[in-house]
């Protein structure tokens, strides 16, 4: 057998590595012409997918297969499918794109082969724990679309492959997983496109049924609407309206407004007003519950209220306007109704509030008769209140007359009318209409028809008087509606009761007055007869103890028990003196003897008589060294000094100390008595001058008076052309001045 040379045996090995590499060529060929079959068989992503890896499990024997896909933000893979032991759980797992090692070769878009994963810092342990198997080697191909030469490369994913050995692949399944990546790239994105196709075209039959929907709802609430809708061009045509448009405007088919201007529909008087509102609204404006005046078919006008905006086409540019329009008639003539009610409303309370703050009769009647006509308009009636005492149904007590009735020619040619009108109205207690009236003659001679109602004054059942007014306003015929009448009616009630409350008030003011008397005439027989009975008794007394033969009185005591029946005479004699002067003053009859006299001389024998007959106060005096001339009544003044005197102690009970003052100042001179008493209420200040008036309190209800010192003292200053007044504090105390005219010839002090 001959030697075989070494140039022999490099030849048969490098022809068994071609023969090899042929076989392993032709087995890839073989594998991507079966891949490419498969993956073309489906257009699901699932089944392609699942094609792509029992294919490559099929080719390539390893620990586990899975395929990752992109999210469409391009932040997170997801495992699509996984073969092996691990693929129930790895089915479903998310990663972000930052972590392991199929994260790196999608992020870097380069296929990695690890030999060893234990050693590789780009491993995930979250993956290999989730996997639940080892994992020693791995191959990571990015799943590309597109070409490296155009630049144009997309990464939607990858393939990884996993072996439980270490150094698990050669260059062989290295190429062999390339070679696999790049066809199920193609079959994967076409998947992907065709599912996103298949959702979309999904997406639109559902647009277009819920476009048609949409079209079908719109059109029904378009034809079923209570409301008048309609299209307009740019121009103002009618391009579109429905079937409320035609019945609100009384048109039967849509030709006939159709193509006619917008303005066709609207009142002839607002029509310019109309346009406006049309430019605005096409200059981008909005109209919301605009109120127009539109016309039916006929020609008769009806309160609208218009709704309208501009539309748009594809482009966003104007197409047109849609207009809403509501026939709101029925709303306005309730809105008007509730106006004028309301009117009435305030009419009868602004009548019933004025009418019951007088309680003048002839005042209240003239104002409501004048409120009546201003409501009404006019400005010719009559009102006639019944006389209670009277002899025909129709005498009168009150009678006012307004506009041409208060003429004195034409009231007395309307006088007979009137009163047949009156008459009448008390005899049916209704109303009483004349439709069409020759009332009187106007300036000019003409005669003037009008229409005529005359109300009955009702109250307790009782007819109290008549209100009668015309159709008139400045000598224009008026007509007076039905709900007029009513108002009428209503006011005339209004009247009654107020002049049925006037008469009552004033009956009541009368009782109420005569029981005041009584009581006041009781007040004053009882403190008249106190007043009378105290100094009566310490006379009766006194003389009594000087008449005794059993008591020896010496020469002493005997003059000062005369001094005090004097004393008490002189009580008495003001008192009667008081009554009779306050008749003359109240008749004006009172007569002063005035003559110059000193006030300081009146005061200081004032002051001495106090200190020696009322020790219960301590009492001092104050007065300037020169005299307090003036031209008076030295009687009267006097009188006056002794009522505030007599005053000043009454209301002091407590006794304490009661200060008498006379004093000039400029042209006046005052004299002024305080004491430190019980007071008066600040309300009561102006009443204490009043006849009879005696301040009201538990502090004063055993205090004695009749009410006519102070009255007594007013009058009789004012005589003499002064003023009197009082200053008070409850508890404090009381101060009463008076001031009168300092004689002229005497210089100020």
């Amino acid at each position: 057998m001959p030697e075989t040379s070494p140039h022999a045996n490099d030849t048969d090995q490098h022809l068994g590595a071609v023969e090899t590499q042929t076989t392993l060529n032709a087995g890839t060929l073989e594998l991507l012409h079966r891949a490419a079959l498969s993956f073309t068989v489906s257009l699901d992503l699932r089944e392609v997918i699942h094609s792509v890896l029992a294919e490559a499990q099929a080719t390539l024997a390893a620990g586990s297969w899975s395929v990752w896909l992109l999210d469409e933000a391009g932040t997170t893979l997801t495992c699509w499918q996984a073969q092996g032991p691990s693929g129930d759980v790895l089915r479903g797992y998310r990663i972000a794109l930052d972590r392991g090692v199929v994260g790196w070769a999608v992020r870097n878009n380069t296929r990695v082969y690890v030999q060893d994963l234990s050693s590789d810092p780009r491993r995930d342990d979250l993956i290999s724990a989730r996997a639940q198997m080892p994992a020693a080697s791995l191959i990571c191909c990015p799943l590309n679309i597109g070409s490296r030469h155009t630049g144009t490369v997309t990464t939607i994913g990858a393939i990884s492959v996993v072996s439980d050995r270490v150094n698990g692949f050669d260059d062989d399944d290295v190429a062999l997983v390339d070679v696999l990546s790049a066809s199920a790239a193609t079959a994967i994105y076409n998947a992907r496109l065709y599912e996103q196709s298949q959702r979309e075209v999904e997406r639109r039959k559902l647009v277009e049924g819920a476009l048609r929907q949409s079209e079908g709802q719109y059109r029904t609430l378009v034809e079923t609407s209570p409301d008048s809708i309609f299209l307009l061009s740019l121009d103002g045509k009618i391009l579109m309206c429905n079937h409320r448009t035609l019945a609100l405007h009384g048109y039967e088919r849509a030709t006939d407004v159709l193509g006619k201007s917008f303005l066709s529909l609207v009142a002839p008087e607002i029509r310019a007003e109309a346009q406006d509102i049309f430019n605005r609204v096409f200059q981008g404006h909005t109209l919301r519950s605009q109120e127009l005046t539109l016309v039916r078919s006929d020609g008769t006008p009806f309160a609208d209220e218009l709704g309208a905006a501009l539309t748009a086409n594809s482009c966003g540019e104007p197409a047109g306007i849609v207009a809403f329009a509501r026939d709101i008639s029925d709303r306005k003539e309730a809105e008007a109704a509730v106006r004028r009610h309301n009117l009435e409303l305030r009419v009868l309370n602004d009548m019933a509030t004025h009418i019951s703050q007088s309680h003048d009769l002839k005042n209240l009647l003239e104002n409501a008769l004048d409120r009546t006509l201003d409501t009404l308009d006019i400005d010719t009636g009559w009102l006639v209140l019944f006389d209670p005492d009277r002899a025909s149904p129709v005498s009168s007590e009150i009678e006012i007359r307004r506009g041409l009735l208060s003429k004195a020619d034409i009231a007395e040619r309307s006088d007979s009318l009137l009163h047949r009108l009156v008459e009448r109205a008390y005899t049916t207690r209704q109303p009483v209409i004349l439709r069409s009236v020759e009332l009187f003659e106007l300036y000019a001679g003409a005669s003037a028809p009008c229409q005529v109602v005359a109300i009955p004054l009702v109250a307790q059942d009782q007819v109290v008087g008549a209100m009668a007014i015309a159709g008139l306003r400045h000598r224009h015929p008026r007509n007076i509606s039905f709900r007029q009448v009513q108002l009428l009616a209503a006011i005339g009630h209004q009247i009654s009761v107020a002049v049925e409350t006037a008469r009552l008030t004033r009956e009541a003011a009368e009782v109420d007055m005569l029981r005041q008397l009584d009581q006041m005439r009781a007040d004053l027989m009882a403190s008249f007869s106190h007043d009378l009975r105290s100094p009566l008794g310490l006379i009766k007394m006194t003389c009594s103890t000087l008449l005794r033969d059993d008591i020896d009185l010496d020469p002493t005591t005997q003059k000062d028990f005369l001094s005090d029946i004097i004393a008490q005479t002189d009580r008495l004699s003001r008192l009667v003196d008081g009554i009779l002067d306050l008749g003359k003053l109240g008749a004006g009859q009172l007569v002063l003897d005035s003559i110059p006299m000193d006030l300081g001389t009146l005061a200081q024998r004032l002051f001495d008589e106090a200190q020696q007959q009322i020790p219960s106060h301590q009492f001092t005096l104050d007065l300037p060294e020169d005299p307090l001339i003036l031209i008076a009544d030295s009687v009267r003044i006097d009188q006056v000094l002794h009522n505030l005197l007599d005053n000043a102690v009454k209301y002091s009970p407590g006794g304490g100390p009661i200060d008498i003052r006379g004093y000039r100042k400029r042209n006046k001179v005052l004299f002024s008595i305080s004491d430190s008493g019980i007071g008066i209420p600040e309300d009561q200040l102006d009443l204490i001058f009043e006849r009879f008036y005696r301040v009201k309190g538990e502090a004063t209800e055993h205090i004695s008076g009749t009410g006519l010192g102070l009255t007594t003292c007013r009058g009789i200053v004012e005589a003499h052309g002064g003023r009197i007044w009082a200053t008070s504090a409850l508890d404090v105390g009381s101060t009463f001045t008076f001031s009168l005219p300092a004689a002229p010839d005497v210089p100020e002090a």
